[in-house]
């Protein structure tokens, strides 16, 4: 049992991409279960506090200590089995493997087979139990489905040090609890994720229109089209948004980002953009870029509006246009964190459901104006589930535009929805929204701390009322 004191060589593991900044006594870089199982022992018979880690992309702060022991899991990268089936393959790894892990190693074992695994995010570095425990959405998600809806079983290691494999179909209860729990009872040591076939055809998509009115009335529009081929060969992968402050940075930025420059010159001044993926049957992608080209049209948006690119190398290049929103809106932050090393991030991830795509813009453009605070908006538009950022550049503004996500929490409740979505609570969205947070996800907190974690080495404690 490898267990190392704090010190500053560490210190990229006190934070993450939430800009929180913590502080812990010990860590560790556990490489096997065995070795995992050991340390939480340790742990749990001292009642020390435990901080799980993975690829640390996280915005909220769940990867970031507040005392206590980290255990850091990045070295646990094994393929542990590939099995092909009927209609894919199941493909285990453990927790460690990132993105960028597990695309290389699907083309590796799927060879001429063209399989994918459709959950993972723009974030490369992103691990597999990272995005298990928050119950990610990819991009591709508004076909696809989350984490969830992707992953057959995961291997779970109780605090307590019991040590059980949970199946998607045969404990669907305590699966859905577990991949999704953000570590809360116990850590995933292994997850089987559910391989399916590329599509035969696809065509990534990315239209600029003038004003945000257009934008917002062509995401309704091409909410429309994709629904009506819910159903059909040729299906619309992904619908997600970038609005008009966040075109500004990655123009800004372009050409310092290797992974952009390869692009073409952004259109000028566009007040947001909608990036889309299609995917099934060449004629049926055909078809279906053409009704939304004409709804690009009757939005104003012009043939020198649009990229289209088909392939999945070419359309990768329009994935990683997508990814730089996450990634400039943070270095802006890191901008602001020079000045003020208090700021964190302040981001709404919300829905609101049964709300009109333009009705939930328009809350978090005007509302923003009004406090006078900077916002990026993007996210998936499909769904509705954006990520307003607001950009406080001072302490004042800072307390604003905590006032501010509060209040944006109290509608979305009032109006049933989810006030913390795909990037979980943790400890930053915890103390902002303390007392508007998701009834749901407390009471999964507390069933696997009761459950698992008899100690609450683990515990997350929340707030649900006021």
């Amino acid at each position: 049992m490898k267990i190392y004191q704090m010190e500053e060589k560490y210190r990229q593991f006190i934070g993450d991409e939430s800009r929180l900044t913590g502080y812990c006594d010990s860590l560790s870089f556990p490489e096997t279960e065995d070795e995992a199982a050991e340390i939480l022992a340790h742990m749990a018979a001292s009642k020390t506090p435990v901080t799980l880690q993975g690829g640390l992309t996280g915005v909220t702060g769940g990867a970031v200590p507040q005392g206590g022991h980290v255990m850091n899991l990045s070295r646990m990268t094994k393929v542990l089995h590939y099995e092909k089936t009927k209609d894919g393959a199941l493909l285990t790894v453990e927790p460690g493997a990132t993105v960028l892990d597990l695309k290389k190693e699907i083309r590796g074992l799927a060879g001429k087979n063209r399989l994918f695994w459709p959950v993972w995010p723009t974030a490369e570095t992103a691990s597999a139990g990272g995005i298990a425990a928050n119950n990610s959405r990819g991009i591709c998600s508004y076909h696809y489905g989350d984490a969830r809806a992707n992953i057959a079983s995961v291997r779970f290691l109780a605090a307590d040090g019991r040590r059980k494999t949970v199946s998607a179909r045969e404990e669907r209860e305590l699966f859905g609890q577990i991949v999704g729990g953000e570590g809360a009872g116990g850590v995933i040591t292994a997850l089987e994720l559910t391989l399916i076939p590329r599509p035969e055809s696809l065509w990534a998509i990315c239209f600029f229109l003038k004003t945000e009115n257009a934008a917002a009335r062509f995401v309704e529009g091409a909410r429309r089209i994709a629904q009506a081929h819910r159903e059909a060969a040729a299906f619309v992968a992904a619908l997600e948004y970038l609005d008009g402050p966040v075109l500004v940075l990655i123009k800004a930025n372009r050409a310092s980002m290797a992974k952009l420059r390869d692009l073409p010159e952004l259109p000028a001044d566009p007040a947001g953009a909608v990036y889309m993926e299609l995917h099934g049957p060449e004629d049926g992608v055909e078809e279906l870029a053409g009704e939304l080209l004409e709804l690009s049209a009757d939005c104003g948006c012009t043939d020198e509006d649009t990229w289209a690119l088909s392939g999945e190398a070419e359309a990768e290049r329009l994935q990683h246009f997508r990814g730089a929103a996450s990634e400039l809106v943070n270095a802006r932050i890191d901008e602001i964190k020079r000045t003020d090393p208090a700021i964190t991030k302040l981001t709404a991830d919300m829905t609101f459901p049964g709300e009109p795509f333009t009705d939930t813009l328009t809350r978090y453009r005007k509302s923003a104006a009004i406090v006078d605070i900077p916002c990026y908006i993007y996210g998936h538009a499909g769904t509705g589930s954006l990520y307003a950022n607001l950009m406080p550049e001072n302490a004042e503004k800072y307390e604003a535009g905590k006032q501010l996500l509060r209040s944006w929490a109290r509608e979305c409740q009032a109006r049933g929805g989810t006030t913390a979505g795909e990037y979980g609570v943790g400890k930053l969205t915890k103390n902002l929204l303390d007392g508007l947070l998701p009834e749901a996800k407390r009471e999964i907190f507390e069933t696997l701390t009761a459950e698992w974690d008899p100690a609450g080495i683990l515990r997350k404690k929340l707030t649900t009322h006021p």
